[in-house]
């Protein structure tokens, strides 16, 4: 798998996984061994509170990482699923010069305030709005600010969408490399499958010009 591997792109692959989800640290295993990823557990920080500990774990993620000497991380969750992995190598060839955040998948429903991707080259759109946080690449320098300006409140994809993507550059890869593996998610407390989500997001990136 030396062609397709995700860390000669990234200096450090961390995945977000909570100590008693053993059953999805054992499907993680697995999918990292299918791509021979090597990657290190962030054990999410517990809160009574389920959104809480989601935002505050990713918080402290990219404040390990902005207080590293790392230029480059790949946060996953673990319930990332790899797709299309046989067109890693050329999306990443692709990947814009200047970016702050890589989207390996997203949801860009439009919703009120909505700002349409614009298409940068073949396999990366410029994104100003999305939601989800399953695979996202960052840049040292935007970890740094949304550490100084993430209030640990609103739900962090939210805030990304509402805050940051309009800000930075944030791009989305075409076809997406991540889905989300339909789970019972203790964030919503039910079984979630974002598949049709995420085929008609990667629908509507491939029908802009």
């Amino acid at each position: 798998f030396l062609a397709m591997n995700l860390n000669q792109y990234f200096d450090k692959i961390v995945v977000l996984s909570q100590k008693k989800r053993i059953d999805r640290r054992f499907l993680w295993a697995e999918e990292a061994a299918k791509w021979g990823i090597k990657s290190s557990t962030f054990d999410a920080i517990e809160d009574e509170n389920p959104k809480k500990s989601f935002n505050l774990s990713h918080k402290a993620i990219l404040t390990q990482f902005a207080e590293s000497s790392l230029d480059t991380i790949l946060v996953l969750e673990d319930d990332c699923e790899f797709r299309n992995m046989d067109q890693l190598d050329a999306v990443m060839r692709d990947k814009p010069e200047r970016w702050d955040m890589l989207y390996f998948g997203a949801n860009l429903k439009p919703h009120p305030g909505f700002i349409p991707p614009e298409k940068d080259n073949d396999h990366w759109y410029c994104i100003r709005n999305a939601y989800t946080t399953h695979a996202i690449a960052y840049d040292k320098g935007v970890a740094g600010y949304i550490v100084r300006n993430y209030d640990g409140e609103t739900m962090y994809d939210a805030w990304l969408d509402s805050k940051l993507c309009y800000t930075i550059e944030a791009f989305c890869c075409s076809p997406f490399l991540a889905y989300q593996r339909p789970t019972r998610s203790d964030l919503w407390d039910r079984t979630v499958d974002y598949t049709e989500t995420f085929q008609a997001s990667e629908n509507y990136l491939k029908s802009i010009q």
